[in-house]
């Protein structure tokens, strides 16, 4: 290991950030960073048959991953670490729930998982492949057949299952007008082209961004979905069209970056008339795995599968190490149109989006210098720094909308005063974000909201001065128009 890496590490590890909660549940992006949680699955059959080795410690009342590195253990905090023993359902509450209210608020969302292959991230997204005994893990165990497998249900059924759990609740408990919409759409990107896992026959699709929409692909197909068993309907119909194949260390290795996204519509009307319209977007990204040739055995094909994984990851490692360094105050180009996935991610790295990746990581000797890297990779990405904003527009007449917008700079108002000074500069707001950051973001959401619904108000008015002028112009071209043909007539009858 060279000195510079080592410096490099050190001044990663001075410049972490903690952000756990007291109940031990990722916060999903309280202090503006991904947010990070390393997961340590158990030994796989084919390692204890080779002489299975453990090199990997976890202490999770600290949140550390300690790894035997020879000559030197390495220690690394995160946000959440999960040893061996952690269920999937510890992961949802810890990891899957906090996300996933925080699209239900507005915010874009990015769940990643990332690791060498057969580190456990199709497991941790998915769960054990429904095909494999015949049995859906569906969304209730209806028998003890399917109890256990139901149990080990992966992140997605869960965050799914829990999407429209929380929309039925709040259509139940709310005397407001409130309805939900929500649509997904499924791509992979396989040797750097992108195609549709809902209709194999779109291939070579194109990534574009738009300033309001952020980034889209140009042909993908979205499905309006009205319940959670439909959604993972969806999903895995989909996941049948995913490349995968098997290599010496996975009989079923992803060969293919995959993207699930749902999109969260949601629109209120309020007491005053106003309508407030929310879009938010959850991305789900189960990443193929880094491998190297001599542990993968791979040839042919798999090989050069295996190369352009390896060429996107890099990418991807470029595009975090870009950030970390603006973070920093440095003045970097961030490479995100190296590789379709970095292009594709880019709302979610360093954009208007809450992130959370998983680091899944073997714990045999075996792949000891994988799992450095994959942690190493993890500690890097927890310095980015996102500015995630509700994705929230207000709507209405002019008179109406202006009311509303007294009525919110009346409440921002009041909420400063009770942070302790109605004129919030640059130096306080870093304080007083540090000291109650929940309050923060009630005035940061509120300033956004206000701008929104001023722009909209502006808009309206304008849209409805346009629309007088017109009417205005019409009027006139017809009282023209009378006045001529009312003097023709005339002017024939004195001819006569």
């Amino acid at each position: 290991m060279t000195a510079a890496s080592m410096d490099l590490d050190q001044e990663l590890m001075r410049a972490e950030v903690e952000s756990v909660s007291s109940d031990n549940t990722v916060t999903s992006g309280t202090n503006g960073n991904v947010q990070v949680v390393v997961r340590v699955r158990p030994p796989s059959n084919r390692e204890k048959d080779q002489g299975y080795v453990k090199c990997v410690g976890v202490d999770s009342g600290a949140h550390s991953v300690t790894l035997n590195y020879r000559p030197q253990p390495r220690t690394f905090t995160f946000d959440y670490v999960a040893d061996e023993v952690v269920t999937q359902e510890d992961i949802f509450a810890a990891v899957g729930k906090p996300i996933t209210d925080a699209c239900l608020q507005g915010y874009h969302c990015c769940l990643i998982a990332y690791g060498q292959t057969g580190a456990g991230k199709t497991f941790t997204m998915e769960g054990p492949d429904p095909e494999s005994s015949g049995n859906s893990p569906g969304f209730a165990a209806q028998n003890k057949a399917n109890a256990k497998r139901h149990e080990k249900r992966g992140l997605i059924p869960r965050i799914l299952e829990y999407i429209f759990q929380r929309m039925s609740s709040e259509k139940m408990q709310s005397c407001k007008d409130v309805e939900f919409v929500v649509k997904c759409s499924y791509l992979q990107i396989y040797n750097e082209q992108v195609s549709d896992l809902l209709d194999p026959a779109a291939l070579n699709l194109t990534i574009h961004e738009d300033a309001k929409a952020g980034m889209y692909v140009e042909g993908l197909q979205e499905v309006v979905v009205p319940t959670a068993e439909a959604t993972y309907g969806v999903f895995r119909r989909g996941s049948e069209n995913r490349h995968v194949g098997m290599t010496a260390m996975n009989m079923e290795s992803s060969r293919s970056h995959s993207v699930f996204t749902v999109v969260v519509e949601s629109q209120r009307r309020n007491d005053g008339g106003v309508m407030n319209r929310r879009t938010s977007r959850f991305y789900l990204v189960d990443l193929a795995g880094s491998e190297r040739q001599k542990h993968s055995e791979s040839a042919g094909i798999r090989l050069k599968e295996a190369g352009s994984i390896n060429k996107s990851l890099s990418a991807l490692g470029n595009v975090i190490k870009a950030l970390v360094d603006i973070s920093e105050g440095k003045i970097r180009h961030v490479p995100y149109r190296d590789s379709k996935l970095t292009f594709l991610l880019k709302d979610a790295l360093g954009g208007n989006s809450k992130c959370t990746l998983i680091a899944n990581v073997s714990p045999a000797e075996k792949n000891i210098d994988e799992t450095l890297s994959t942690l190493k990779f993890a500690q890097r990405a927890k310095l980015i720094h996102n500015t995630a904003i509700v994705n929230e527009d207000m709507f209405g007449n002019p008179a109406v909308m202006g009311e509303e917008i007294r009525r919110l700079r009346l409440a921002l108002a009041a909420l400063r005063a009770n942070m302790g000074n109605g004129s919030i500069g640059e130096q306080n707001f870093t304080m007083i974000n540090q000291e109650n950051p929940s309050e923060t973001s009630r005035v940061s959401r509120l300033e956004h909201i206000i701008s929104q619904s001023t722009k909209r108000s502006l808009e309206a008015e304008q849209k409805l001065q346009r629309k007088i002028n017109e009417l205005e112009g019409t009027v006139q071209n017809c009282h023209t128009y009378i006045e001529r043909t009312g003097e023709n007539p005339s002017d024939s009858e004195d001819d006569h």
